[in-house]
């Protein structure tokens, strides 16, 4: 997994029959046909998108090709279908859907179903050697980081791996089975606790504290920052808090990395990244797979900001939440909706859709 998002993913993707074009940017793509997948130069394809899915019914499976064209974006958890052609400068945002087959040149899309957008944010300028030209000097320096970013967390899962079985034998030679096995549970659980302190101490070394603030793609910030967000996800994440996730000891973890949870708060996801920049209230809910998405990459500009969730709030399954947004106290999300950068959601209202739309509540059915 710490292979996306790096410039090593798109040699890999060509070998197994991916048509990549020259400076192409691919994060954690998902559900993808390489054969039938092309993407054009200078493209950006984000978190979790999924382009070209298989699609299963009626016992019959079907697939087909997909192109994005050149300086395109697809955003974090975007789906893309099998047949769409996507036109060059084009954009589909987070968590939308692309409007149809063809899609046109030089337009933006946003939300299911996707509506146009007339105009969209610019970002910060930068030079063309920061964003879509670098020089071969910060490939290089780009290549050294990322070769730590894809080796470092297997290396630390692998020391994990070998201080468990180390254990193992260890135990084996004075108890029985059983009682080996039922002692592995809490040094498994102490193995994680050292591996996400270590983790800490890295993201202390290389970014201290996050702030809202603007990189460019070629940066060493961006590329830290990345370095940092790979061991989280492929080192603590696993080792701890996806066997936390619902419980108690869910907070406390996010915490230690820097994020500001409140009291009696249910956590079903892991989906942070920018840590000290997440604010969480008390008796609060967060559902599965939610993403407080504190960063977003736009034009090939890093952007990232604060996010705060009030007391209280209920954010379903697989909501997106964007930097920049507030939700006051007593907020509901539905599940797979999506707050906007810089929207305030105000208390005690109930939020649905992509984006999200303020549901009328109705007095008959109990507000349901």
């Amino acid at each position: 997994n710490s292979l996306y998002a790096t410039l090593y993913l798109a040699p890999f993707l060509r070998a197994m029959g991916a048509r990549i074009g020259r400076m192409a940017e691919i994060s954690t793509i998902s559900h993808i046909t390489p054969d039938l997948l092309t993407i054009g130069d200078e493209s950006f394809v984000a978190d979790i998108a999924h382009v070209g899915p298989q699609v299963v019914a009626f016992g019959r499976c079907r697939l087909d090709r997909v192109r994005v064209g050149r300086r395109s974006f697809i955003g974090n958890a975007a789906l893309v279908a099998g047949g769409t052609d996507i036109g060059d400068n084009s954009l589909i945002g987070v968590l939308s859907v692309a409007p149809g087959e063809k899609v046109a040149p030089d337009t933006t899309w946003l939300g299911s179903p996707a509506i146009n957008l007339p105009r969209r944010e610019q970002s910060e300028s930068f030079p063309e050697e920061l964003t879509f030209a670098p020089p071969p000097r910060l490939i290089l320096r780009r290549l050294c980081y990322e070769y730590f970013r894809v080796t470092l967390p297997a290396t630390l899962i692998y020391l994990g791996s070998l201080l468990l079985l180390l254990a193992a034998i260890t135990l084996l030679e004075q108890f029985s089975l059983v009682t080996t096995v039922l002692m592995l549970a809490p040094i498994s659980l102490l193995v994680g606790l050292a591996l996400t302190l270590l983790v800490a101490m890295v993201k202390k070394l290389l970014i201290g504290a996050y702030r809202p603030r603007v990189r460019p793609m070629w940066s060493s910030f961006v590329w830290r920052s990345e370095l940092v967000t790979a061991l989280y996800e492929n080192v603590v994440v696993p080792w701890l808090p996806a066997r936390l996730t619902g419980t108690p000891f869910m907070a406390p973890v996010l915490r230690l990395l820097g994020a500001r949870i409140g009291k009696r708060c249910y956590l079903e996801t892991t989906f942070l990244t920018e840590f000290d920049l997440v604010r969480v209230g008390d008796d609060c809910t967060i559902g599965r797979g939610c993403s407080l998405q504190t960063h977003l990459f736009e034009d090939r500009v890093m952007k990232m900001s604060r996010l705060r969730v009030g007391s209280g709030c209920s954010i379903g399954p697989r909501a997106v939440i964007l930097y920049d947004a507030v939700l006051e106290d007593n907020v509901r999300l539905a599940p797979l909706s999506l707050v906007m950068k810089g929207e305030t959601l105000a208390r005690n209202t109930r939020w649905q859709g992509s984006p999200a739309q303020k549901k009328i509540l109705n007095p008959s059915t109990g507000g349901n």
